[in-house]
């Protein structure tokens, strides 16, 4: 997509000005509810159309400045929120649906995919007798039939429970792998894209703000919001000096030279905590428990309060003392008026 337009009335405006999808990845758009995610979907589809652009897909230009080829002659596969199944026909049927009447080995292909997505014993089912997995493995064994140049996933875990959406999320990728199709999975959840992608554009008011690996976007955010927007945060002031910062935790190296007055990120994973007082000690005010680990929050004798994450095998107490230890190599940003790249 190259410097693609498209504009709802005066109130919101979609600018994406230069996004390349690479063969046989998956990408994940991510971003808050509204930012213009599926409608970037749907124009890739052919089923919404760019006031202004171009868009290509495995080479063929599909939309460029009012030229348009239209939906069923890209090879885009779309699986919708609600999978969009035809209740009057069976999971084979379904699956059927998408492929050429005339093709030959229909029977083959069907036969293929419904072992690939694990259907074979439900494939004279319909779509009521299906659970909500096994409605959206249908949809995506449909969407991939006809071999399609790229695959588009508009939030296809959002009507699922938490449980059979982490299941899922392994299955579908597993099945794009084996595919080796091109995927770009639109979601408003950070879980499910970090998991999922290798690589995500995070959109923000109808504009990619930042692509990398997920890795990338979680430890080095470009700036504060898609720090805060991809989990827990501590944002700190500092002083930096070249590679270093002087902040309330001591002296941290950073991940790019700096001067002056910033913002120093850190992950709550990489503030460590040990019982007891130390060289920067704090109490804990507030344990949030998960099972497979514990968030705390903590106050530090000085006054500032930050977050920890640490696995749940030791308990931690509400005023406990403890001491703090950053482990890592932190991101910083500019504070009004003050750091600069040095």
């Amino acid at each position: 997509m190259r410097d693609v337009r498209k504009s709802f009335g005066q109130a919101f405006r979609i600018e994406i000005e230069n996004l390349q999808v690479r063969e046989g990845e998956m990408m994940t758009l991510l971003g808050p509810s509204g930012c213009g995610k599926s409608t970037i979907l749907r124009m890739v589809a052919g089923l919404e159309t760019p006031d202004g652009g171009c868009i290509h897909v495995a080479g063929q230009e599909v939309f460029c400045d009012g030229r348009v080829i239209p939906p069923e002659r890209r090879r885009v596969g779309l699986v919708f929120q609600d999978y969009a199944l035809f209740p009057h026909l069976t999971v084979a049927e379904n699956i059927r649906f998408g492929l050429n009447r005339r093709r030959s080995g229909r029977g083959e292909r069907i036969q293929a995919l419904l072992e690939l997505t694990r259907l074979e014993a439900l494939r004279d089912r319909y779509p009521h007798e299906l659970s909500g997995g096994e409605q959206q493995r249908t949809a995506l064994a449909r969407a991939l039939a006809p071999n399609p140049h790229i695959l588009l996933l508009d939030e296809p875990f959002s009507s699922l429970d938490a449980a059979l959406r982490k299941t899922l999320r392994s299955e579908v990728r597993r099945i794009v792998s084996e595919m080796q199709v091109t995927t770009i999975l639109v979601t408003h959840d950070q879980d499910e894209a970090l998991s999922m992608s290798d690589r995500l554009a995070i959109l923000m008011d109808g504009r990619v703000r930042q692509v990398g690996t997920p890795r990338e976007l979680y430890w080095s955010p470009r700036d504060e919001t898609i720090a805060r927007f991809m989990g827990d945060v501590n944002l700190l002031r500092g002083e930096a000096d070249g590679e270093w910062v002087r902040c309330v935790l001591g002296t941290l190296p950073i991940q790019r030279p700096c001067q002056g007055p910033v913002h120093i990120m850190l992950r709550p994973e990489t503030v460590q905590l040990s019982l007891g007082k130390g060289r920067c000690p704090g109490r804990v005010l507030e344990v949030d428990y998960f099972g497979h680990d514990q968030v705390l929050h903590v106050e530090l004798d000085s006054g500032e309060r930050l977050l920890a994450r640490r696995d749940a095998v030791q308990p931690f107490l509400i005023n406990q003392a403890v001491n703090v230890e950053p482990v890592g190599i932190f991101p910083v940003y500019p504070r009004a008026g003050g750091g600069r790249p040095g």
